[in-house]
């Protein structure tokens, strides 16, 4: 139902557009932008068949042309309105068959420049229709023949102008959502650090209970031991199974591989995101002096995201923030710094504990997890055997410098 709903808009889209023409030569022959149209709904519409929807454009192109000939005080005969419309419906069929016998979808898909077949389509379907008219005056066919021609080119480089742009914003929402899908994974990937912490007090937490249960000689309390034990046991096979199950996916992402100023890219454009809601005025720039593959990205992009976010959160309103990139032949190193608020010398020594934090929610009061710098830390250790250091002075600057291993971030 819904694909004969998609074809009766089209064909009325189309013919709309149909009465948008004008007439080249002294006969009911004419160009219109329904053509156009059609073509962009073949492009686009890889459900829809090119002959039925040419024809069904065909008919009510012509139907809303002669209509109103059919009625009023200078209406005219059927077989008068068939002779001047029914040539302009053989284009249509003409039209639908060639697009289909060329294969013209397929063609443009491999080649985008094998677009130029449309003008021998339309062309071809115009030579057609002006066979089939009896107002046409066949001796100036060569006239006809260079009109048809350049108006087919013409066309054709329009559709190619709309079909470009179509296609420039389609591969713009794409990247849009494979930058949302990389910061969701890239959380995923952050997270795992977290749950397999927790794998290990599952475990810890198994071994005593199995210990007490051995230790304990009342039989009541040794059975609920023993039950104890072994629901933790069930506990640490489900989480097992959730952990291997996002590794598995996050891996398989993995796959396709990307280069340093890609990843920057990617940041940038988030950044600006996070600025933009925290309604602050903050100018962010971001250099790198090298550009390689990398493939652990997610740990560098939540490395990256972190530090940025809490540079945002450091400016009070209005301020700047670099992030550059450099290396030497064993580590690459990341620096993010930032003209905020500073950081006290007391708060440096605990600033990577777990828990410490100094932001809070100003409606709500409610304070920060504390959790991104030492996840930070974390992933710099244990992912790529790096170093996180801080520099900073109190209401003047604040520079986070990381430093990465070379072999760990292509492995």
């Amino acid at each position: 139902m819904k694909k004969i709903s998609d074809y009766f808009i089209y064909v009325v889209l189309i013919a709309l557009f149909g009465q948008v023409y004008f007439y080249p030569f002294n006969s009911e022959f004419r160009f219109s932008l329904s053509v156009i149209f059609l073509i962009v709904v073949l492009f686009y519409s890889n459900d829809i068949d090119e002959i039925i929807l040419s024809v069904a454009s065909g008919f009510f192109v012509v139907a809303m042309r002669a209509l109103p000939s059919m009625f009023g005080p200078n209406a005219v005969s059927f077989s008068t309105i068939v002779s001047a419309q029914g040539p302009a419906f053989v284009y249509y069929v003409s039209f639908g068959i060639l697009f289909k016998f060329f294969n013209i979808r397929k063609r443009v898909e491999k080649n985008y420049f094998n677009i130029a077949f449309i003008i021998v389509v339309d062309a071809l379907s115009n030579i057609i229709e002006i066979f089939f008219r009896s107002d046409v005056e066949k001796s100036e066919f060569s006239v006809m023949f260079l009109a048809v021609v350049l108006v087919a080119l013409l066309r054709t480089i329009l559709i190619a102008v709309i079909v470009y742009s179509l296609e420039i914003n389609k591969i713009k929402q794409q990247k849009e959502k494979f930058r949302e899908l990389l910061f969701i994974n890239a959380g995923f990937n952050s997270e795992m650090f977290y749950l397999k912490k927790s794998t290990y007090d599952i475990e810890n937490a198994m071994k005593i209970s199995y210990r007490l249960y051995e230790k304990i000689e009342d039989e009541l309390i040794k059975d609920d031991a023993l039950e104890l034990s072994k629901n933790i046991h069930e506990i640490k096979k489900d989480y097992k199974r959730v952990i291997d199950g996002i590794n598995y996916n996050i891996n398989k992402s993995l796959k396709y591989q990307m280069n340093f100023e890609e990843l920057m890219d990617i940041v940038k454009l988030n950044s600006k995101k996070q600025i933009y809601a925290s309604n602050k005025k903050i100018k962010i720039t971001f250099k790198n002096q090298n550009n390689f593959n990398i493939y652990n990205y997610y740990s560098i992009i939540t490395i990256i995201n972190n530090l940025i976010i809490n540079a945002i959160d450091a400016i009070e309103n209005k301020g700047e923030i670099c992030c550059s990139e450099f290396s030497d032949e064993k580590n690459v190193y990341i620096k993010v710094e930032d003209n905020g608020t500073g950081i006290t010398e007391e708060d440096i020594k605990v600033i990577f504990e777990p828990g410490f934090t100094t932001k809070y929610n100003k409606k709500t009061g409610e304070l920060s997890s504390g959790i991104g710098l030492i996840h930070v830390k974390n992933i710099v250790e244990n992912v790529f055997k790096g170093e996180i250091e801080v520099f900073s002075e109190y209401g003047k600057y604040t520079k986070f410098v990381v430093k990465l291993d070379k072999e760990r971030i292509s492995v």
